[in-house]
């Protein structure tokens, strides 16, 4: 089976935690409404593919291509 983009995501590049959404605004949203702060402290924007991987943005363009 071919690897797809499931989710969008942001990656705390501190603790490693991975908050996933529809969108990058509605995590950052989600985030400060349960924080009080916009989104993960020192973090990646990126997507978790269907195997359950966080990619950045540049790899995935590359397999939303793939797919089509």
């Amino acid at each position: 089976m071919e690897e797809k983009i499931v989710s969008a995501a942001i990656k705390s590049k501190i603790t490693n935690d991975i908050y996933t959404g529809r969108r990058h605004s509605d995590i950052i949203r989600n985030h400060y409404e349960e924080h009080g702060q916009f989104g993960p402290s020192n973090s990646e924007q990126g997507f978790i593919t269907s195997t359950g991987r966080f990619v950045n943005r540049h790899e995935a363009a590359e397999i939303a291509f793939k797919c089509g």
